[in-house]
């Protein structure tokens, strides 16, 4: 009742155009919430699939929801130059604004003799992407810098 309650109010005054788009942004991330509950309900929280699939996924997403994360389709233009990279299977790769992790710890799942160096200027990013490295058992390929 919380989210009928709180479009509601968005609203309660003059109607606007900005009004509109307010509870419509308001009702697509209750949406997107709902839904990424349900999958990570269906199972726990792993990608579907793509470069990554089967990595445990169980931190914020440093950008919207974590519904593309899981399905396997986040930024799913990347995968290419992702398959690249990982097919020439360098010992050292550099991750700058690593953000959560998504992709410093899916390289380090599918190299398991490469040292991923990462680093991001926010601190909240950087711990979640040391939790999500040692979520998946990469802790010791995947190293956070200072933030």
């Amino acid at each position: 009742m919380a989210a009928k309650e709180k479009i509601l109010g968005i609203l309660a005054d003059e109607p606007s155009p900005q009004a509109l788009n307010s509870a419509l942004r308001y009702l697509a991330k209750c949406w997107a919430n709902l839904f990424e509950n349900t999958l990570i309900a269906q199972e726990r929280p792993t990608l579907k699939s793509g470069p990554s699939a089967g990595m445990i996924y169980n931190v914020a997403a440093s950008e919207g929801c974590r519904v593309p994360h899981l399905l396997g389709c986040y930024k799913k233009t990347l995968e290419p130059i992702i398959e690249t990279i990982t097919a020439a299977a360098s010992t050292l790769i550099i991750n700058i604004g690593c953000t959560e992790g998504y992709y410093a710890v899916g390289l380090a799942r599918n190299l398991p003799n490469t040292i991923v160096w990462t680093r991001d200027a926010d601190k909240i990013a950087s711990e979640n992407c040391m939790a999500l490295a040692a979520t998946n058992h990469v802790d010791g390929c995947v190293k956070v810098g200072a933030y």
